[in-house]
């Protein structure tokens, strides 16, 4: 990259795929000597007031982009410190100050690439119910440029992948608080329900506008008003009656649960229905998920022993 001793100066560096951990990533590097925080926009500005031409990397077909500052993406600085708006970039750190552009957007485009592998992996190994959490009800407090070009996302995936649902024969479910999202929306998603709701293969769900508790908070509301009307007696709750009052109690509890990007944490996914579900954390990212590493948990979830509480010589009685 190119230095500058001035203060405040941009310098362009040009990220190479390999320096960057989310391989389907664009990449926007600059270094500014001071802390501040900037759009993407004032970045580009100050980038032709000193003359420069600011350039991405499309990793996927290996060529450089202008940077043209479409994306409403923030940048953070920190003195010698490599700062992320999201953690989802990685890069060797430097003794200097480096401006990471977080193009979340990009990534979310890309994302769809590990819904059609998970998709398909799942059909091909007989599969019978796989959820997607694809917003959740804390999503709604990230930047409103960000939501509203996710709640697009939603509405041209869905409209760009019905005809190829419909030919894998894959119905389409969606649970979560589904009156929270925008009316354009809500029809998509009730049109790509009904238009699958005949399929009998894979069913897919799309968890929106869903956290665990808001599930559990809904069912409870929902039993306190039949305990309140009368149809109900407190010593008539069970687990069954708690089930039958989730968003979807048709489906079964899941068997695995997968969490990529590294974390190890459920972040308010399926409370109740993971119960007994098999965890698994995969270092991959979510947008570089494919068929091979569904393929890799399902080998070890046979490996698995599930005793539901029950000893391991219980398990193995005919």
């Amino acid at each position: 990259f190119l230095k500058h001793s001035g203060a405040d100066t941009l310098v362009p560096v040009l990220l190479q795929q390999s320096d960057c951990h989310r391989s389907t990533m664009p990449g926007f590097y600059a270094c500014f000597q001071g802390n501040l925080a900037v759009s993407g926009h004032f970045a580009l500005h100050q980038a032709h007031e000193h003359g420069l031409v600011l350039r991405c990397v499309d990793p996927i077909k290996k060529r450089l982009l202008p940077f043209s500052g479409i994306f409403p993406a923030l940048f953070r600085v920190a003195q010698n410190k490599l700062c992320f708006t999201c953690g989802d970039v990685q890069v060797i750190q430097h003794s200097l100050n480096i401006l990471v552009s977080d193009e979340r957007t990009y990534g979310h485009q890309h994302a769809l690439t590990a819904v059609r592998e998970a998709i398909e992996g799942a059909g091909e190994q007989g599969v019978r119910y796989l959820t997607l959490y694809a917003f959740s009800t804390e999503n709604w407090n990230r930047p409103k440029e960000e939501v509203d070009i996710l709640m697009k996302l939603f509405i041209q995936a869905v409209h760009n992948e019905l005809e190829e649902l419909n030919r894998k024969n894959v119905r389409l479910l969606m649970t979560g608080r589904l009156e929270d999202l925008p009316d354009d929306c809500q029809e998509a998603m009730r049109h790509a329900m009904e238009t699958t709701a005949h399929n009998t293969g894979l069913t897919v769900i799309l968890a929106i506008s869903y956290s665990g508790r808001s599930e559990l908070t809904d069912m409870a509301r929902k039993i306190a008003q039949q305990v309140s009307q009368g149809s109900l007696t407190p010593g008539e709750i069970t687990p069954d009656t708690i089930r039958q009052h989730l968003y979807l109690p048709d489906v079964p509890d899941p068997d695995i649960l997968i969490r990529t990007g590294g974390d190890i944490r459920i972040s308010n996914f399926l409370l109740w229905e993971i119960a007994y579900s098999e965890l698994f954390f995969l270092p991959v990212l979510w947008p570089d998920f494919r068929k091979k590493d569904l393929l890799e948990v399902l080998q070890e979830f046979q490996n698995r022993e599930r005793r539901f509480g029950k000893t391991s010589a219980q398990i193995s009685q005919p």
